[in-house]
């Protein structure tokens, strides 16, 4: 699934073999530099992370700005994510049929 988010953040998530969600996230200008965690908000944090070093390593100043506007959305789209923002999705309360172990099922045949 692919989703801009915040209009510059493009996200794509997937589930991978073991069939943990994959989260990945890239600025648009720059889909060469893309981040990949377990959640958006760790996904995000480590795409700050990576414009910030590409900002540091870049010498020209025609390189240094759209850089910097970058991590600028990068940083404005992380702060969506702080702790209350995002949530875990909670366990029914409702056991689920055949998962209680001292629950029979019985079936009647007409």
């Amino acid at each position: 699934m692919n989703a801009i988010l915040g209009g510059r953040i493009v996200t794509r998530w997937a589930c991978n073999a073991h069939g943990m969600p994959t989260f990945r996230l890239h600025q648009t200008d720059y889909p060469e530099i893309e981040a990949e965690g377990q959640t958006p908000a760790e996904a995000c944090d480590r795409l700050v992370q990576l414009l910030v070093q590409a900002h540091d390593f870049a010498s020209e100043a025609w390189r240094c700005q759209p850089l910097g506007l970058a991590l600028i959305d990068a940083r404005a789209f992380n702060r969506s994510f702080t702790a209350g923002a995002w949530t875990e999705p909670r366990r029914s309360r409702l056991p689920s049929m055949g998962t209680d172990p001292g629950r029979r099922l019985s079936v009647r045949m007409p």
